[in-house]
């Protein structure tokens, strides 16, 4: 917040202002308006409002404030007797009141119990707390669920009540300060937040707006509470499972199966194949048609190489280019659905070193047998010395070992 301290004082002047008038206006003492006019003090926002006011001029010309919205000359609580009439619980005493005050317009009773029928009915079935205040932050309205938040009875009079009514201390402080802004400016909020008044059991979507009469001036504040709490939850668990998955050594991902659109990878899996999560999200399976050996290209997205419904558990080998090399990947496949959507879900992971290992057994497996036969037939052949076939048994012998 910055304060014009030199406008301020130039305006003073000009319009031929004393300090000791201004400062009775503005409520504060000559010598403290003396001190905001050499840039000693900054005043808060709500001197500096009254200021502008004494110097009757836009707080816009004295600070970086925005200038508030004018106010209605009246205020809305002016309209709770009205509102009384169509949320009253008495059904007979609303229509009594209501044919004492129009009886020359009968007609319309009909009309009228049908708006008191959808008022009534949008108070029972909002999912969501709501309330109105007038001009002064006093409160007019309530609904039910508001009411509840507050363990407060549903016929509890919230006419003329201010926040400190319901909330605690903070609760208070925060929500006043957030209504008045919007009062000040004419702007509405929205944020997520602890909902007051739930002592901090309750995560929430809260919403202020102004109200505006029909000359276009501010009359009050409406605010609303839209309790997420079950939302937060599975967003903090998803949160947690995520950072943990990142910390896998195996490639994670999950794909949309008719779209075949990757929809999460962990950092293991961009790893593995050497692509950025970004890409994988915006490209799909063609993000992996230049790495994917091309004798293997079909498993990218030939359906024979991913599981389904019947046979919901798959297991393939291929191989990729990475870094001017062939390296073979393990891709176990799982065929999941979940409020009717069918998702693919792999763990992915480099088996190069295990197929290697695989091979060189083989060989080894191989050339034993060669020996084994060898040794068999020197054994059974007299025509070769006794001395030059123990040397080659000793020789074959090592190579075995």
């Amino acid at each position: 917040m910055i304060f014009n301290n030199e406008n301020a004082k130039h305006i003073r002047l000009n319009k031929k202002l004393s300090l000791i008038s201004v400062a009775r206006v503005t409520g504060v003492s000559r010598g403290t308006l003396w001190h905001w006019e050499k840039g000693n003090i900054v005043p808060v926002q709500s001197k500096i409002r009254q200021l502008a006011k004494a110097l009757k001029v836009h707080v816009s010309d004295i600070s970086d404030l925005e200038n508030e919205i004018p106010k209605a000359s009246e205020s809305i609580k002016q309209y709770s007797e009205t509102w009384d009439f169509f949320i009253d619980a008495n059904r007979s005493s609303k229509f009594d009141r209501i044919d004492s005050f129009i009886h020359n317009i009968n007609s319309f009773k009909k009309t009228l119990e049908q708006v008191y029928v959808i008022i009534d009915a949008i108070l029972d079935s909002s999912e969501f707390m709501f309330y109105l205040k007038d001009i002064s932050l006093k409160y007019v309205v309530a609904n039910r669920l508001f009411l509840s938040n507050c363990s407060l009875n549903p016929d509890f009079n919230v006419l003329g009540c201010d926040d400190s009514i319901f909330f605690n201390l903070k609760d208070t402080k925060l929500n006043e300060k957030e209504d008045e802004e919007v009062l000040l400016t004419g702007k509405g909020l929205r944020r997520e937040g602890f909902i007051p008044g739930s002592k901090g059991k309750k995560w929430g979507i809260i919403v202020k707006k102004p109200i505006f009469n029909m000359s276009d001036k501010i009359a009050g504040v409406k605010g609303a509470f839209i309790d997420i709490s079950s939302r937060k939850k599975t967003e903090n668990v998803r949160e947690l499972l995520e950072r943990n998955i990142n910390f896998l050594d195996v490639g994670v991902s999950l794909t949309d199966y008719n779209k075949k659109k990757v929809l999460y990878v962990n950092k293991a899996f961009s790893e593995l194949f050497g692509i950025e999560p970004d890409i994988l999200y915006s490209e799909g399976s063609k993000a992996f048609s230049n790495i994917v050996h091309h004798d293997y290209i079909d498993c990218i997205d030939n359906i024979n190489y991913f599981p389904t419904e019947d046979l919901p558990y798959k297991r393939i080998e291929y191989r990729i280019y990475k870094n001017n090399k062939i390296r073979w990947i393990e891709s176990i496949r799982s065929y999941r659905t979940l409020q009717g959507r069918k998702y693919i879900f792999s763990m992915n992971r480099d088996i190069s070193e295990l197929k290697k290992l695989q091979s060189l057994k083989k060989d080894i497996s191989t050339n034993s047998k060669i020996i084994n036969e060898l040794k068999n037939y020197l054994a059974e052949n007299d025509s070769i010395p006794k001395n030059n076939i123990m040397d080659l048994n000793r020789i074959l012998n090592k190579l075995i070992d």
